[in-house]
């Protein structure tokens, strides 16, 4: 308890800057981070991505990819190097700033003993019923959501617990995609869901990327290979950097063997 109470506010170690405008690019350049027992997860990592890019970040369990995910939402602080939101440094936004730019899905969705329109509309203050609906028709939400008793005006009971993991994990995604933020987050968001249903809900995620810069943690082949760009990590760093035809022609390389042992074990 007294570790938590002495934790540092959020809001202490970000700066004052406000930028104008709307979010376009994003750069992690030369980035390091370490845990506090001084276990190095990333080293010298750089990536970009800008709106319009859906970016995969991959590799094997501990390989780094969550706390980088992490580092670009703000949530931790790079030992090295910088992320910066078009040419402002994060650490030199204020809070309100750095959050209202960042959505971030996690692998375990937090679902609120609320209706389903309150939980969804947590990603966005005010959001419309239209905007609401809209975004769980992208989740592929809606249907299961229209089911339930009193459709989005059903309350979900103690954390979600009247719905299945897959279904949380959809609402989560509406979640993220009523936000207005520049950047979405999401951390393997189709782990629990079916084939069908992944195949569906990676069309409607490539539709929306138009609108923003969609960064993907992701295991599934089926949901990789449409990126734009696919960031391979191993060991904290940064192996390879392609699409997914263009790291498949890598003779050796590592992210066709990671593509290869996913097929192997598929047959």
């Amino acid at each position: 308890m007294f570790s938590i109470l002495d934790t540092p506010v959020d809001a202490d170690r970000q700066g004052s800057r406000t930028p104008s405008g709307r979010t376009g690019r994003l750069a992690v350049a030369n980035a390091g981070f370490a845990y506090d027992d001084g276990t190095e997860a990333l080293a010298d990592v750089s990536v970009t991505a800008q709106t319009g890019e859906m970016v995969a970040i991959v590799g094997a369990t501990g390989a780094g990819k969550t706390p980088l995910a992490h580092m670009i939402a703000g949530f931790v602080e790079p030992a090295s190097g910088t992320v910066t939101f078009d040419d402002d440094d994060i650490a030199d936004l204020d809070l309100a700033a750095l959050r209202s730019r960042v959505s971030f899905v996690s692998q375990e969705p937090a679902v609120f003993d609320d209706t389903a329109a309150n939980n969804i509309a947590m990603g966005l203050a005010g959001a419309t019923r239209d905007e609401i609906e809209g975004a769980a028709r992208a989740a592929r939400a809606d249907g299961f959501i229209r089911d339930l008793e009193f459709g989005y005006d059903s309350r979900l009971g103690r954390s979600g617990n009247t719905l299945s993991v897959g279904q949380k994990q959809r609402l989560a995604i509406a979640r993220g995609l009523v936000s207005k933020a520049p950047i979405l987050i999401l951390d393997e968001p189709t782990a629990a869901l079916d084939p069908e249903t992944e195949a569906a809900l990676v069309a409607s995620l490539d539709a929306s990327r138009a609108e923003r810069i969609l960064i993907v943690i992701a295991h599934r082949l089926s949901t990789i290979r449409t990126a734009d760009k696919i960031v391979f990590l191993r060991d904290g760093r940064v192996i390879e950097v392609g699409s997914h035809d263009e790291l498949m022609g890598i003779e050796g390389g590592a992210y066709r063997e990671f593509v290869d042992l996913q097929t192997s074990q598929g047959q």
